[in-house]
C-alpha cells in the first residue's frame, strides 16, 4: 500500500538518512558541481600560464643557440666558449620533461572536462538546496471542494499508529510466552506425578490460555485496522493523485537499482505491520532516489579530486 511512505511525501516530508544529507552539505561547502566550472577554469588558466613559460623558455634557449652560433661564425677558434648545445644539455632536458609532462596534462584535463560534461545531469541533483527539494514530493489537491484532505490524512495517520502499536502489543505478549516457557521446567512434574502425563501437558499449556487470547484478540483487531487503513488508503491516493507521484518517482529514478529498507517513522509509525506492494514500493524507490544521491556524490568527489590533483602539479612545476 506504499504506506507510510507516501504519508511522509506529503508536502516533501521526504527526509534523507542523517548521514547522506550531511555529504550533501559538504558537497554544497565546497561549491558543488556548479562550482567544478569555475575549478576547471583554474585548471586552464594554469595550463596556459605553463604553456606560456615553456614557449618563454623555447626562445630564450633557442637565442641563446642562435647568438652563440653567431660568435662562432664571427670570432672562430678565439670563440672558445663551449657550445650551447653543451652548456643548455640539462635546461633542455628539463624543458623536454616539463613539456611532457604538460602534454600528459592537457590530456588529463580533457578527460576531466568530457567526465563533468558527461555527468553533470547526474550531479545537478547536488545543486539543490535544500537537497530535499529536488525529490517528488506528493502535493495537495489544487482544488478542494469540501476541505477534507486533513482529516483523511489524520484518520490515516491514526490508523498506523493504531496498527504500530498492535504490533508492539504482540511483540511484548511474545515475550511473556518465551519468557514463561524460560521458567516453567515441567521435567520434575513428570517425574513426580503418577497420573497421566496428558492430563499435565494440558494442565501446564493452559497456563498461556490468556496470552494466546489475547494475542488471538490482537490479530484481529489488526486486521480490521487494516481492512480501514486499505478504504483510506484508496481515499488518500484518489484525491492526492498519488498515481502522478509514482510517475514522477519513476521517471527521476535513472542511475540505481540497488535498495536498502529504512523504515520512517516521523509521524510515530513504522512499516513493519504493512503489507508489500508488490508492483510498487515506494521505500524502494525513495532509497534508489538515496542512491542516485550517493552516485552523484561519489562522482563529484571523484572528479574534484582530479581536478585538486592537477592544480597542485601545475602549482609544483
Amino acid at each position: 500500500m506504499d504506506l507510510p511512505d507516501s504519508v511522509l511525501a506529503l508536502d516533501g516530508n521526504t527526509l534523507l538518512p542523517t548521514v547522506l544529507k550531511e555529504d550533501v552539505e559538504a558537497v554544497q561547502i565546497c561549491g558543488g558541481p556548479a562550482g567544478l566550472e569555475a575549478e576547471l577554469q583554474q585548471l586552464k588558466d594554469l595550463s596556459r600560464v605553463n604553456h606560456e613559460m615553456l614557449i618563454q623558455t623555447e626562445e630564450q634557449l633557442q637565442k641563446e643557440a642562435t647568438e652563440d652560433a653567431q660568435f662562432r661564425n664571427q670570432f672562430g677558434t678565439r670563440w672558445t666558449r663551449p657550445q650551447s648545445s653543451t652548456l643548455t644539455k640539462n635546461l633542455q632536458d628539463r624543458l623536454n620533461r616539463f613539456a611532457a609532462n604538460l602534454k600528459q596534462a592537457a590530456e588529463s584535463d580533457a578527460l576531466i572536462d568530457r567526465s563533468v560534461r558527461e555527468h553533470s545531469a547526474l550531479m545537478s541533483i547536488l545543486d539543490s538546496r535544500p537537497i530535499e527539494s529536488a525529490l517528488p514530493s506528493l502535493s495537495r489537491p489544487i482544488m478542494s471542494l469540501d476541505a477534507s484532505e486533513d482529516s483523511i490524512v489524520g484518520a490515516l495517520k491514526q490508523s498506523l499508529r493504531q496498527l504500530d502499536t498492535l504490533g508492539a502489543q504482540r511483540a511484548g505478549l511474545e515475550d511473556m510466552l518465551k519468557e514463561m516457557k524460560r521458567k516453567d521446567n515441567i521435567l520434575p512434574k513428570l517425574m513426580a506425578t503418577a497420573g497421566s502425563h496428558e492430563d499435565l501437558f494440558r494442565k501446564e499449556i493452559s497456563k498461556c490460555d490468556h496470552i494466546c487470547e489475547e494475542i488471538a484478540k490482537n490479530l484481529g483487531d489488526q486486521e480490521q485496522i487494516l481492512m480501514h487503513i486499505q478504504a483510506q488508503n484508496d481515499e488518500f491516493a484518489a484525491i492526492f493523485n498519488f498515481e502522478d507521484y509514482k510517475g514522477k518517482i519513476i521517471s527521476s529514478l535513472s542511475y540505481s537499482s540497488f535498495w536498502v529498507h529504512t523504515p520512517a517513522n516521523i509521524f510515530g509509525f513504522s512499516t513493519s505491520s504493512l503489507p508489500d506492494d508488490p508492483i510498487f514500493d515506494l521505500s524502494v524507490s525513495r532509497e534508489k532516489t538515496y542512491k542516485q544521491i550517493e552516485a552523484a556524490i561519489a562522482k563529484y568527489r571523484e572528479i574534484k579530486e582530479n581536478i585538486n590533483d592537477g592544480i597542485v602539479s601545475r602549482e609544483m612545476e
